[in-house]
């Protein structure tokens, strides 16, 4: 993933402490972490959040100024990377005739043009954290109803080519993205698109890692993983597996369980033995 200038904004700042919820049904990813220092990076179109790449594209204020942008991008580069210069050429004007009525774009093609761009985008691989470890919800959403586990990562010194968790913007309105000026840089369709939600999912807190590909991506030390703590339904058997795991590596870290308050409806952290 390109992420030299989004990653200089960060790197302005300190990265919070993240947390990932996993269920302990998945022992084999939490096993990938901890042995091979692997983070799986998901497709957006196993999210579950049905507006998940959603953006308002501009309209292009000319129809030259459309058939720039299809030469300079899409057309050598995404849909048609093996066009020589005269057939995209050829190509370039079919899809500007397909799009406009003269010099009138029509608005419901160009919709779906813009529909094959997200498409063509979803093949990035997305690692979500959350700044909140004691998220009743997401322990019940994405740790197995509270039986799963949290992992703390420390992300302060990452470089640009490692896992640099961006934090997601929560508005309410889809964000808007000009892909036709000539200095925009890759990252404005990336950053807007994926790190924009719905603000009534802020109560996540959620950064995302974003890489070129769906698969694992690697941290680059061990030292990245702080802590671990199991859900207030953790089965024994299920944190002795865990435990067992970290001996296999001599990894010593802090290790916690929750438990509920006896006033509020909230998570007590207590340590574990390791």
């Amino acid at each position: 993933m390109h992420q030299n200038s989004a990653t200089k904004r960060y790197f302005t700042s300190n990265i919070p402490p993240l947390y990932r919820y996993m269920p302990l049904s998945k022992i084999e990813r939490i096993e990938s972490i901890l042995f091979n220092l692997d983070l799986y990076h998901n497709s957006i179109h196993h999210f579950n959040d049905p507006f998940e790449f959603k953006f308002h594209a501009i309209p292009p204020t000319s129809k030259q100024e459309f058939e720039k942008y299809l030469s300079r991008t899409l057309i050598s580069n995404q849909f048609h990377p093996k066009l020589n210069r005269a057939q995209r050429k050829i190509k370039v004007s079919d899809l500007s005739k397909d799009l406009y009525n003269g010099k009138t774009l029509i608005r419901d093609k160009f919709e779906r043009f813009i529909s094959k761009v997200i498409d063509g985008n979803s093949k990035y691989g997305i690692c979500c954290f959350s700044s909140n470890r004691d998220s009743l919800l997401q322990w019940s959403h994405y740790a197995d109803s509270h039986q799963g586990i949290c992992i703390e990562f420390d992300f302060k010194h990452s470089s640009s080519l490692g896992i640099v968790p961006l934090e997601i913007i929560y508005q309410d309105e889809y964000p808007s993205i000009n892909i036709y000026s000539k200095d925009r840089d890759n990252l404005d369709l990336l950053n807007k698109s994926l790190l924009t939600k719905h603000s009534s999912w802020s109560y996540e807190g959620e950064h995302r890692s974003i890489k070129p590909k769906i698969g694992n991506h690697k941290l680059e030390s061990r030292d990245q993983i702080k802590s671990i703590t199991f859900g207030v339904n953790s089965k024994d058997e299920k944190i002795k597996e865990v435990i067992e795991l970290l001996k296999k590596i001599n990894f010593k870290i802090p290790l916690y369980k929750t438990k509920r308050s006896d006033r509020k409806y909230e998570l007590i952290r207590e340590p574990l033995p390791n």
